[in-house]
């Protein structure tokens, strides 16, 4: 599963589009002038929980290769 949604992500990224539905949230101030509102992009559970796992396995083979940097320093 986590493969099928890789590669789906790598031939989007091709593309720069991760699909996601715009929705526009008021800013503090007066709500009927269009200009206090912003766009935000909701993105799919799918796409948050494949960056949230790559994030991790990102961050375990810096914390990897720092730890590597050290131990040859001090060598």
């Amino acid at each position: 599963m986590l493969l099928v949604w890789h590669l789906l992500m790598w031939q989007l990224e091709q593309v720069h589009q991760v699909p996601g539905t715009v929705v526009s949230m008021p800013k503090k101030g007066d709500l009927t002038d269009p200009g206090n509102y912003r766009g935000i992009t909701l993105l799919s559970v799918l796409y948050k929980f494949y960056t949230s796992v790559l994030n991790q396995r990102l961050i375990k083979f810096a914390e990897g290769e720092q730890q590597e940097q050290q131990q040859q320093t001090q060598a």
